[in-house]
């Protein structure tokens, strides 16, 4: 063996920076609710009355009241937690292994990754999940309406849509039917918007690279509205750029996630989601290593989701190193910290030469403004997108 240990890429998607992040409350057990005021009409319709002069007693001087009662939900939510644990690393194998302290680089690298991607999942199967409104783009605009749920043990991020296969892709027209959705609603009002311009709000779109592409190239109107736009870049500029670029449109900003969920669907169980990365039994050492899963790239159906930052928010516990009395602990961080773990025992590990690696992971995912959550599931069409033919043939 000679020269470097060369690693592979992984791909990481972009969610979780998104996602607000807070603290759970100390003391209150492991199950929250949180209230959220809605908005509410007069009891009955506004009445008007004409004014005149009074002729003895109050009379129009004391208008006929519209009286306007308050209004709340109260939505549920709950802690989840898991754990990683490298395998063990015992020093004299180390030592006497090839390039040994790269190799042990390797290894960190890949643990972190593994938790990188563990709330990357996290984060955005709950906020799918506790969106209120799913969409799936076929005939007539199958939608749920859902209260919160919860993308708890495993989740499911694909069973809260309408049970029927999408037909068409993403189109420009669906956005924009969806963006007055969020316009009618109060959403930029709300904190919702991502970016202001000419006065209207402009609102964050999470899409992959082909459903851009499909989006600007597919459709001569949009073309053009590039090729002849104010904003100086013309055709050359922006047409001629490569798809997958972050860039706004027609009162969306579309930001590219190339590891966007994707679905087959089963006439049975509904969208069915297939993994970004599967296990491959061709490693010379060990059991497998991941490779991108060629499923993934065939999968039939993928997303978009309008984000709104007041759906949902992360919140995970404190860390703290006592509770009084004179104890002391760690402290765990909850929020995936690696620490190294050398645990003496007298049979298993007397002389502290065998070690892990440990991360703690814990949250609760706290529904809010969940009417200003939309997810849309439609067809990828990648013939049609590839330019190979419609993919209603």
């Amino acid at each position: 063996m000679a020269g470097d240990i060369d690693m592979p890429g992984r791909y990481v998607s972009r969610f979780t920076a998104l996602l607000e992040k807070g603290q759970l409350p100390n003391g209150m057990g492991f199950n929250w609710q949180t209230v959220v005021s809605n908005n509410t009409l007069p009891n009955s319709a506004i009445t008007w009355t004409s004014v005149q002069a009074n002729t003895g007693g109050s009379g129009t001087c004391v208008a006929t009241a519209n009286q306007i009662n308050g209004s709340e939900d109260i939505l549920s939510y709950s802690a989840y937690q898991t754990r990683f644990l490298s395998e063990p690393i015992c020093l004299l194998d180390a030592q006497m292994s090839y390039n040994f302290a790269q190799q042990t680089a390797n290894k960190k690298t890949n643990f972190e990754r593994n938790i990188v991607d563990a709330w990357q999942e996290r984060d955005r199967g709950n906020y799918i999940t506790m969106a209120q409104n799913k969409i799936v783009l076929a005939s007539g605009l199958p939608q749920t309406t859902n209260n919160p749920g919860t993308y708890a043990t495993t989740g499911n991020i694909g069973s809260g849509f309408p049970l029927i296969p999408a037909t068409s892709p993403l189109t420009q027209d669906l956005i924009a039917y969806i963006i007055r959705k969020l316009d009618r609603d109060g959403a930029a009002q709300a904190g919702g918007a991502y970016d202001m311009k000419d006065g209207k709000a402009i609102y964050l779109v999470l899409m992959d690279s082909e459903t851009q592409q499909y989006i600007i190239k597919t459709s001569t109107a949009t073309r053009d509205d590039f090729r002849w736009s104010d904003s100086g870049m013309g055709e050359k500029a922006v047409l001629r750029k490569k798809f997958g670029l972050d860039r706004p449109y027609g009162g969306a900003f579309h930001m590219i996630d190339d590891r966007m969920p994707r679905f087959n669907f089963d006439p049975v169980l509904g969208y069915v989601e297939v993994p970004f990365l599967t296990n491959s039994a061709t490693a010379s050492v060990g059991t497998n290593k991941a490779i991108p899963n060629p499923a993934y790239e065939t999968a039939n159906y993928t997303m978009a989701i309008f984000f709104h930052p007041k759906v949902v928010k992360r919140l995970m516990p404190t860390a703290l190193s006592t509770v009084g009395a004179g104890t002391t602990f760690g402290p765990i961080q909850y929020n995936g910290d690696i620490t190294w773990l050398n645990i003496p025992d007298l049979v298993c590990n007397p002389q502290n030469t065998i070690g892990n690696w440990n991360a703690n992971l814990m949250a609760a995912y706290r529904p809010d403004l969940v009417n200003y959550g939309w997810v849309v599931m439609y067809n990828r069409c990648t013939n049609q997108v590839f330019g190979l033919g419609s993919c209603y043939s």
